[in-house]
């Protein structure tokens, strides 16, 4: 195998990098270093059992939303991938993907963008999540005036409370009345446990464990085709628990497939939580100081339209070159930060910022300048799916 484990989590390369070849690189700006891309897939990849075990991975794109790393995905043997949008789903598409899930509601527009994407990119076979009766209901005309069959997969509450159904007999009905339509078909079940954020991995893996226990049960009364589970923090858990190679009853010729997707990128947010997990931030942001309005504050020009704000001011990103910043507050397009060392930067002095989260911090921007050995380069990769509708439809 290729990976070779790295501990890198805010790391060197971060802080030492050459800011000196930016002065003509606008600010603020999207870095992706592609060693740090390519590592972790290389250690996803380990963790679904190796290069024979690659088909067990289905990432979700929405971290990255971008064709060229989906290409990097799928040079490896990855072919299976998850999107929450149809623009997310049509990039994969792209990129040559044989299986993409739409994992969102079918509802509105999606239900004839899903029969659109299926007639633009035949190579590729798309499937959708369904959790109610109702979205059935309005689902199989639309599919059965184009004379089609759709892949569904059911979605399941295990615990977020934020779409899907608890396994039971509500499932159960669900589950009926899809094998019953002559449009639909069940192809399996979704299950995400994003709810498992416990920094502990003990206790993530003891709740993931009665989940896992729930999906069983249910196998035993229902045989089921495919089971697409799990996220990023739980990712070793479910690759170990499912695996065949590793004696695990994993349900008659039932295939897990494990979606991860901040793996891709990681950011400070999880590699601050989830130290044990062996991956690298690979994605940053470059920032300038655009005033020092007091004796221990500096400005910088990355506000909240620049970098994702859902979390307290405090903690909506590091900046490794300062290890005392606070940041005080945030606006549109400014942050400002307090700082004993305030003398030491200057006016338009660049700097790294790791945002704490960072897949909706990469959604603002166009494209990500690439870092290639340790450098920043020239080089650009577009953020494919930055929005949610393809821009020719």
């Amino acid at each position: 195998m290729n990976y070779q484990p790295q501990r890198s989590w805010r790391g060197d390369r971060w802080s030492s990098l050459d800011l000196s070849v930016v002065s003509d690189l606008p600010t603020p700006a999207l870095l992706w270093d592609v060693e740090a891309i390519a590592a972790n897939l290389e250690r996803m990849i380990d963790v679904a059992g190796g290069p024979d075990q690659v088909d067990r991975l289905c990432p979700h794109v929405k971290t990255h939303k971008s064709r060229d790393v989906t290409a990097m995905q799928v040079d490896r043997g990855i072919r299976s991938f998850k999107a929450s949008t149809v623009a997310e789903a049509a990039m994969a598409a792209e990129a040559r993907a044989a299986d993409v899930l739409l994992a969102h509601p079918l509802v509105g527009p999606k239900a004839e963008a899903v029969v659109r994407l299926a007639r633009q990119y035949p190579a590729t076979r798309f499937a959708g999540i369904i959790d109610n009766l109702e979205s059935i209901d309005r689902l199989v005309p639309t599919i059965q005036s184009n004379e089609m069959v759709l892949d569904v997969h059911i979605d399941v509450d295990v615990g977020m409370h934020r779409t899907g159904v608890p396994l039971g007999d509500e499932l159960d009905q669900l589950r009926s009345r899809i094998i019953a339509s002559k449009s639909l078909h069940y192809a399996g079940l979704h299950v995400y446990d994003g709810h498992l954020h416990q920094a502990s991995r003990r206790q993530r893996n003891d709740s993931a464990r009665v989940i896992l226990d729930q999906i069983r049960s249910d196998l035993d009364r229902h045989p089921t085709e495919t089971i697409i589970v799990g996220g990023s923090p739980n990712f070793e858990f479910w690759a170990a628990q499912t695996s065949s190679t590793c004696g695990a009853d994993t349900g008659t010729n039932t295939r897990w497939r494990l979606s991860p997707g901040t793996t891709v990128l990681w950011d400070i947010g999880y590699a601050e939580q989830y130290s044990e997990a062996d991956f690298q931030i690979a994605a940053a942001l470059l920032t300038r100081v655009v005033s020092r309005p007091g004796s221990d504050l500096l400005c910088l020009d990355i506000g909240t339209k620049a970098v994702a704000s859902e979390m307290a001011i405090a903690d909506r990103f590091v900046l490794p070159a300062i290890a005392d910043a606070t940041i005080v507050a945030h606006n549109e397009e400014h942050a400002v930060i307090r700082t004993d060392r305030r003398s030491d930067f200057a006016i338009g002095q660049p700097l790294v910022a790791l945002p704490r989260h960072i897949c909706p911090s990469v959604c603002r921007y166009p494209n990500a300048h690439l870092i290639r050995d340790g450098r920043i380069t020239h080089d650009r990769w577009t953020i494919t799916a930055r929005d949610r509708w393809p821009s020719d439809w």
